[in-house]
């Protein structure tokens, strides 16, 4: 009976010594592995053109989840000079990286409508703050939409001979999600078609429309590879009803968009890789899990497939979602129309 107890008394020890041991060790190799992490440049996450209300954070959650390795809420950054979101890094992620999302609109509750070239000012100062906090002289941008189009302003500044903003070098990459770069067709109606409201022109809608002075002027001086940012675009693909309409002679052509931007008007002629996504549409390319990763692999130097192909679900002809595409943009204009004129005539 002795002995039993013994024994007893010894298994127990020995379990418990082991157990001690193990969350000793641990501990030790996650202290270890957080000390070995090479720091990363900060990433910065720049929304594109937004109706009211809108989420900077919702709109960039699973982004920000996949870069960092962390699945925390981000944190809001009072004494940022936009409000700034932050993300920070998982200690056991050694890609992981800190996270930052962009809030240059500051006022989340009205339409994203100002000049884009204000928009880049505050770009840039979102820059500013993150290299100082971060102890870094570079940082990394994804952008969507008209956010690459902001981050393109403030790089290439020199070509709109800015006084009041320079490009200090400080972005190492620029990946552009269905950014597009020369123009949205839906806003031509927008450009040249509305005299009575021209001062139109100058606000981001008619700055994205094909041909306007803003596009004519970013896309004719110097590149973003003339400034060294290695800059990727990405362009969705996907089948609507408007590339069939668009292409009479065969109805095997189409017009390759995702919905709202021309895979043609994505693409740079000097960006390091002009990547395309199948089967996903401009509000959707973003979200999807097989973008992020890919955007991930880009930031770390890792290669990507091209065309990145994504299970092709309900791709056919949508005549519903092209309605709603057309009256989402229609609402949008009215909105924006409403604006001016109650400017104009008060």
């Amino acid at each position: 009976m002795g002995k039993d107890k013994f024994f007893l008394k010894l298994t127990l020890f020995l379990f418990c010594f082991g157990i001690s041991l193990f969350d000793f060790s641990f501990r030790s190799n996650a202290a270890f592995a957080r000390d070995i992490i090479v720091p990363k440049i900060p990433v910065l996450l720049v929304h594109g053109y937004q109706p009211i209300p809108f989420d900077p954070v919702e709109t960039w959650k699973g982004m920000a989840e996949v870069l960092s390795g962390s699945r925390v809420l981000p944190e809001k950054l009072r004494e940022s000079p936009t409000g700034l979101w932050y993300l920070q890094r998982s200690p056991y992620d050694p890609q992981g990286r800190d996270v930052f999302i962009s809030n240059y609109a500051i006022d989340n509750k009205v339409p994203t409508i100002l000049s884009i070239s204000l928009y880049a000012q505050r770009l840039q100062e979102e820059i500013d703050f993150i290299k100082k906090k971060e102890g870094v002289n570079n940082v990394d941008i994804v952008a969507h939409s008209m956010g690459g189009l902001i981050a393109r302003r403030y790089v290439e500044a020199e070509d709109f001979h800015d006084i009041q903003m320079c490009y200090n070098g400080d972005i190492e990459k620029l990946i552009m999600i269905a950014t597009p770069n020369h123009g949205v067709l839906m806003n031509i109606s927008i450009y040249g078609v509305l005299p009575f409201d021209t001062n139109l022109m100058y606000t981001s809608i008619g700055e994205m429309a094909p041909g306007s002075p803003f596009l004519e002027t970013l896309n004719a001086g110097v590149t973003t590879s003339q400034k060294h940012v290695e800059c990727y675009t990405i362009a969705g693909e996907k089948d609507f009803l408007f590339n069939r309409i668009s292409n009479t002679q065969s109805k095997n052509s189409y017009l390759l968009l995702d919905g709202v931007v021309l895979e043609s008007s994505v693409k740079l002629s000097d960006a390091k890789e002009n990547i395309v996504v199948k089967y996903l549409g401009h509000f959707e390319l973003y979200k999807n899990f097989e973008v992020q990763e890919a955007v991930r692999n880009l930031l770390n130097g890792k290669s990507v497939p091209n065309p990145i192909i994504i299970a092709k679900q309900n791709n056919q002809l949508n005549f519903w979602f092209f309605i709603k595409t057309m009256f989402a943009k229609l609402i949008e204009y009215i909105e924006t129309l409403f604006i001016k004129l109650s400017v104009r005539f008060s």
